[in-house]
């Protein structure tokens, strides 16, 4: 790992930083919930130390209210091996009256930390280092590719790779203006049509623009591959709407519902479905390319694909972090993100902290990239060539 002078930034490899920094009204009580933050951990270097905040500013009200909204709304403490009563004595005794601002985010950062939940951050505003705490460990391709220049590497390497196999280069369909500069990104062979989506995000326009332009692309080709390895969310009904290009009929994708705050009850299931999209679609072969960075809104979108007959999943478990969050505001401006649903497959299967499982368990590593291989990409190519490895 890096050392302790690099700063953890959240880069977007999707394009909603922006709204999930300041976009929403929040209050100390818990807002609508909002899908799925996307983002990459990139190690960048700073050349000065940032400056910490020393101010006092009512340390135990603000630990307290954190330790109490959490427990009144956060979902997943069935799934987690904490108490969150014992957890609140061993952190509160860090406190005294004179705990400094810096010091009070430190200890909160590191309690919520427990919950080890992509969907759990808490953020301050100021040129203070850090500025945001996102309170989950790092999954196994972000301990394997580290750096920005290790995700850029990556990215090339599957290009010149689907280059070499008769693929145009990836056209930048919607860019972002951080992380690989991809939010969506094409390429296609006379044989195939490969979609990396980066985040879900787009409007609404543009994805059925960029779907109809894609199938009709199709129609003279065999086979999708839709590369969500560096996926790290975005917007539920987007994923839902990318989806809808790729369905026969209507079918059940998953369930969800809400934790009713203040209580261990949740509200009336909600069945979520897929709705062919009117007019064009491709209901033809596609491959999915996972990693255990394909998260939130893009685990939603691979489970509600999941149990399509034409589509064959390769690569690593997605992340298993699905539910929206809710943001929170605490007394000193303080803002921290909870997640306050629970989502079930079909089968009413729960895969939060498990992730959807490949049909190909096949993993990506930074010495296969740096040797010039992508494994996954090269078995979906594969698979696709042969039809009888697709389910029935």
């Amino acid at each position: 790992m890096s050392s302790s002078v690099h700063l953890f930034l959240l880069i977007a490899i999707g394009n909603l930083v922006t709204a999930f920094v300041g976009a929403q009204n929040t209050s100390s009580a818990t807002s609508l919930p909002i899908s799925h933050p996307p983002g990459l951990f990139s190690k960048v270097d700073i050349s000065s130390p940032a400056p910490t905040d020393e101010r006092v500013d009512q340390p135990t009200k603000n630990f307290e209210q954190l330790w109490e909204l959490t427990k009144a709304h956060y979902c997943n403490f069935d799934l987690l091996p904490i108490n969150w009563d014992s957890l609140y004595y061993r952190y509160r005794k860090q406190l005294s009256d004179s705990t400094t601002n810096e010091e009070l985010f430190e200890i909160c950062g590191n309690l919520l930390k427990e919950l080890d939940d992509r969907h759990v951050s808490i953020y301050r505003k100021g040129n203070f280092h850090p500025s945001k705490v996102q309170c989950a460990q790092e999954g196994r391709f972000l301990s394997e590719y580290q750096t920005m220049e290790d995700i850029f590497l990556f990215h090339s390497v599957t290009d010149s790779l689907l280059q070499s196999e008769g693929f145009s280069s990836i056209d930048t369909l919607i860019s972002d203006r951080n992380g690989l500069g991809i939010n969506v990104g094409r390429a296609a062979s006379d044989s195939f049509v490969y979609l990396q989506i980066n985040g879900f995000g787009a409007s609404n326009r543009k994805i059925k623009h960029i779907m109809k332009a894609t199938i009709e692309a199709l129609q003279s080709r065999n086979g999708l591959i839709i590369d969500l390895r560096l996926n790290g969310g975005g917007l539920e009904n987007k994923a839902f709407l990318f989806a809808s290009f790729l369905a026969k009929r209507q079918q059940t994708a998953l369930y969800k519902h809400n934790r009713i705050p203040y209580s261990d009850r949740y509200t009336a299931i909600e069945k979520m479905t897929i709705d062919p999209i009117k007019g064009l679609k491709y209901t033809g072969r596609v491959v999915i390319l996972t990693s255990d960075f394909t998260v939130s809104a893009a685990d939603v979108f691979v489970l509600a694909l999941s149990r399509v007959e034409n589509v064959t999943i390769i690569g690593d478990r997605t992340a298993g972090f699905f539910s929206d969050y809710s943001t929170f505001k605490l007394p000193n401006g303080w803002k921290f993100t909870l997640s306050t649903q629970k989502y079930y497959s079909p089968e009413m299967k729960n895969y939060e902290r498990v992730g959807i499982p490949p049909d190909y368990l096949i993993l990506n590593t930074l010495e296969s990239t740096r040797n010039g291989k992508d494994p996954v990409l090269m078995k979906a190519l594969e698979v696709l060539q042969q039809k009888r490895d697709f389910k029935n």
